[in-house]
Parts: C-alpha cells; sequence; structure tokens
C-alpha cells in the first residue's frame, strides 16, 4: 500500500491526569494493492472494496480515564474526516469500557483502531490484553434489575457486522463495522 500522508505527532495531556503520553498515529492512504478485505465481512466484495482510506490507532490507559478519551477522540477524528460519529462513538464508548472492566492485565493499556475504507465502511477495532474474556457471540439483554450487561447488546444492535480476533497472545481484538455513510444500524432504530 502507498502511503500519501502519515503523521505521528504526541497528544498533550496534563501529566496530573495522566502519568502517560499516547501516541496518536493517523494515516491517510491513497491507494492500494492487492486483496485486503476485512476478517469477519459477510459479503464478498473487491479488494478495492475494503482498502482503507483512513486510519486511525491508539494506544490508552486501560482506566475509565481511558475510555473517555477513546470515546472523545472517536468523535474528534470522525470529523476531522467529515463523517457522522454518534453511532461509531456509542460503539467505541461500549466497546473500550468493556477493555477497561474485563481486559485489563495491570499494567497493560488498550488500543483503539479507526479504519475507514474505500466503501464508505468504519472498522472500529478495540484490542485489550485478555484473550481468555471474550464477549459472547450472541449477548442477551440482562434482567431488568440488574445494573451492567447490556454493552455488548447495543454494539450488536448499532453495528452491522461484530465479532472478535485473536490477536498475538496474550491479545484479543472487538471489531465492529458500520456503514459510516448512513451511520450504521442507529438509521433503522425508532
Amino acid at each position: 500500500m502507498a502511503s500519501a500522508n502519515s503523521v505521528t505527532r504526541r497528544f498533550a495531556v496534563s501529566r496530573r491526569s495522566f502519568s502517560w503520553l499516547p501516541t496518536i498515529s493517523t494515516t491517510a492512504l491513497i491507494s492500494s494493492s492487492g486483496s485486503t478485505s476485512q476478517p469477519g465481512s459477510s459479503t464478498p466484495s473487491s479488494p478495492q472494496a475494503h482498502a482503507p482510506t483512513h486510519q486511525f490507532t491508539i494506544l490508552l490507559s486501560a482506566t475509565r480515564r481511558g475510555a473517555r478519551l477513546a470515546r472523545l477522540l472517536t468523535r474528534e477524528q470522525l470529523c476531522s474526516w467529515g463523517r457522522p460519529f454518534e453511532t461509531a462513538e456509542q460503539i467505541v464508548a461500549e466497546l473500550a469500557n468493556n477493555a477497561v472492566l474485563h481486559g485489563h492485565v495491570p499494567g497493560r493499556s488498550f488500543r483503539l483502531a479507526l479504519t475507514l475504507s474505500a466503501a464508505n465502511t468504519l472498522r472500529i477495532g478495540v484490542t485489550d490484553a485478555r484473550t481468555d474474556r471474550t464477549p459472547p457471540r450472541d449477548p442477551q439483554l440482562p434482567d431488568i434489575e440488574a445494573e451492567s450487561g447490556r454493552g455488548m447488546v447495543l454494539v450488536a444492535a448499532l453495528a452491522d457486522r461484530w465479532g472478535t480476533e485473536p490477536g498475538p497472545p496474550p491479545c484479543k481484538t472487538v471489531w465492529a463495522e458500520i456503514d459510516a455513510s448512513a451511520g450504521g444500524r442507529a438509521r433503522h432504530l425508532g
């Protein structure tokens, strides 16, 4: 793949708030060659359909602040790409929160990745350090009085596709894909 614009910059955060400075990597890709089909894609398409046109990745602290920052950075990045952000922001909030609550390993961070393909599909990936704790493939609503357990139900309702992929041990990635031009399944919800 040919990279036209690759920018890495430091995201300045108050040292009192965080003891780390995450590296933000933004890449805009103009052309690609070869097959780059997305794992978990349910419909076959041409190799160009899933070639990334924009890509954003960041390593964040596995804390509630890191999860909140993932949501805010998603909104800002999608706005800078001129894309709708509401559905993606909600999905990132749920996946990042799950990475913090269920995928946390002391001293390890989680990674947020946003990839916008030429076919206008936004792929959201959150990678954490716990392969032994994966979300259920068919999430069910918890009891009405339960205070938690609805995150993956929301992701399944908002995303066009979602799933998990094992990464290099001990990591796993929970991903979701939405049609960025139409705002995902939220357009069908009342």
